[in-house]
C-alpha cells in the first residue's frame, strides 16, 4: 500500500507510528495524524471518526514448533492458560479476550517463565525464538505466513479468539487530504481478495 501511494504521489513523506490504541486515537482526535488503522474493538467514540473498514481479521494463537501444545489435537482454554505468554498490551481487544475467556481462574503456569508484554512483531517473534515454552496471539494471516516459515505453529484451540474489522479510521471534523485517501484507497486495494 505504501508502495502504491508513492507511486501516485513522490514526493509525499509518509511517517508511520505505533502507540497504544488510546494514544493514537487521541493523536487522531487532535489532527496529529491524517489516519489510523487499528481493529474497530476500542473504547472511544466513534462518532467523532470515520471508519473504513479494510478487511475481516481472525486471530491465531501460535506457538515455537517445539512447543507440547503444536502437536495436540485436542486442546482446552485451560492448557493454553497454563503456558506463558507473550502479551499484547492491556488496551487491545485481543487482550480484553484473553483476559475474559482463557485467563479466568488461570492454573498455575508450567515452567519458570512468567508472561511478558510486547506490541511489535519482530520483538514478538524474537522472543518467542528464545522462549520456545511461551504462547502468543498472532493476525491469522500471519501465522499462515510464518507457520510455512517453520517460525511458528498454530495451535489448535476449539474455539475463536477474535474476529472483526481492521480498520482505518479518519477525522470525521476534518476532511481527509488527497494523500491520506490515496493511501486509503492503496491499503483496500492491497487487502481486496
Amino acid at each position: 500500500a505504501l508502495e502504491r501511494t508513492r507511486a501516485q504521489i513522490p514526493d509525499l513523506a509518509i511517517t508511520i507510528q505505533t502507540h497504544e490504541t488510546d494514544v493514537l486515537y487521541r493523536l487522531l482526535s487532535e489532527n496529529s495524524i491524517d489516519i489510523m488503522l487499528s481493529h474497530a474493538e476500542f473504547t472511544a467514540d466513534m462518532s467523532t471518526v470515520h471508519i473504513h473498514e479494510l478487511y475481516q481479521e481472525k486471530s491465531s494463537i501460535v506457538c515455537h514448533p517445539s512447543h507440547p501444545l503444536s502437536q495436540k489435537t485436542t486442546i482446552s482454554a485451560r492448557d493454553i492458560a497454563s503456558w506463558p505468554w507473550i502479551l499484547p498490551p492491556p488496551d487491545i481487544a485481543l487482550r480484553k479476550v484473553l483476559n475474559r475467556t482463557i485467563f479466568v481462574d488461570r492454573p498455575p503456569v508450567n515452567g519458570d517463565l512468567a508472561d511478558i508484554q510486547a506490541d511489535s512483531y519482530p520483538l514478538l517473534l524474537g522472543i518467542l525464538k528464545h522462549n520456545p515454552t511461551m504462547l502468543m496471539l498472532l493476525p491469522s494471516r500471519y501465522a499462515v505466513v510464518y507457520e510455512k516459515l517453520g517460525v511458528v505453529k498454530q495451535v489448535k484451540t476449539p474455539f475463536r479468539l477474535l474476529k472483526g474489522p481492521m480498520c482505518c479510521f479518519t477525522p470525521k471534523d476534518m476532511e481527509v487530504s488527497d494523500a491520506a485517501q490515496v493511501l486509503i484507497d492503496a491499503l483496500q486495494a492491497v487487502v481486496a481478495p
